[in-house]
């Protein structure tokens, strides 16, 4: 064999090692912290199903409901005086930074009544600005949710101005929550 194989094999050889070395040392990092960041998820989740709650009580005798169609992951009855007034829903969307997951609260009507941005991608300063309550607001300040940025009075309109995709995400996904608690969980109780 000549030396310049020698080094070549040499120099894949140390290559290799080392990032076996750095991948098995990312393994167990990951398994020391997965449970860790998981908690915290759950954490973040629970807490933010209670803050999209407007009116009556979260019902956590029933507890979520798991429905994974893609769109809607799963969904939480709020109840008062023993009766469904309405629904906290997970949704998964895709905006502008890629995937994201929304908490939608409706009533037994399908009216959007508050909305909370969880995990997100969106860009720093333009569509990460839909994780301020007061930004989420403009999607539940309407009967309808606003799919396009005509449909918003000028107020609501400078606040999307700049992130028009992540508006266009959250609504068609918030939408579609409204549609399935309009036409799956009420549907289904006629």
């Amino acid at each position: 064999m000549n030396k310049g194989v020698k080094n070549y094999l040499k120099t894949a050889t140390t290559l290799f090692l080392i990032c076996a070395a750095f991948a098995l040392l990312l393994a167990l990092v990951n398994k020391i912290t997965a449970p860790t960041i998981e908690m915290n998820a759950r954490r973040e989740k629970a807490a933010g199903v209670l803050s999209v709650v407007t009116q009556g009580t979260l019902d956590l005798e029933r507890g979520e409901q798991s429905v994974g169609n893609g769109t809607i992951v799963s969904y939480y009855f709020v109840t008062e005086g023993g009766s469904d007034i309405g629904y906290v829903l997970t949704l998964n969307g895709n905006g502008y930074g890629g995937a994201f997951t929304v908490l939608g609260s409706y009533n037994k009507d399908g009216k959007l009544l508050k909305a909370k941005l969880l995990a997100n991608g969106e860009t720093p300063g333009l569509g990460k600005k839909y994780e301020s309550e007061s930004n989420m607001a403009v999607l539940s300040a309407y009967d309808t949710i606003p799919g396009e940025k005509a449909e918003l009075s000028s107020d609501h309109s400078a606040i999307v101005s700049g992130a028009t995709v992540t508006f266009r995400a959250l609504s068609t996904t918030l939408k579609q929550g409204s549609e399935y608690v309009k036409n799956s969980i009420q549907g289904g109780k006629n």
